[in-house]
């Protein structure tokens, strides 16, 4: 309730209104509703990290980590979908190291 209301929520309708305007000033605020909706849930699950990966299944972690057998380091790039951050806590839970860069 209060995400949409701050300042930093204008700015990302003025963002949207340029990549697509064709969207009108309701389907614009119902975007940006939804994104604080979701980051809230993130901010939510980041005391449960440690405790996820044993729940999830990592699809092809065979790649990356026969990658890191030939050539010790791998650059991995992820889409800014669902919690990201789920992708460095499953590698860290198969042995896999990992540094995070985003922007």
């Amino acid at each position: 309730m209060i995400g949409p209301r701050l300042p930093v929520s204008a700015t990302a309708i003025a963002n949207l209104k340029m990549a697509l305007p064709e969207l009108d000033d309701d389907a614009c605020k119902t975007i940006i509703a939804d994104m604080w909706d979701h980051l809230v849930r993130i901010i939510g699950e980041y005391p449960h990290l440690e405790t996820f990966p044993a729940d999830v299944e990592m699809v092809g972690v065979d790649y990356i980590k026969s990658a890191l057998e030939e050539f010790e380091q791998v650059i991995v790039i992820s889409g800014h979908i669902g919690n990201w951050e789920m992708m460095a806590a499953c590698l860290s839970f198969y042995d896999i190291p990992i540094d995070l860069l985003y922007r």
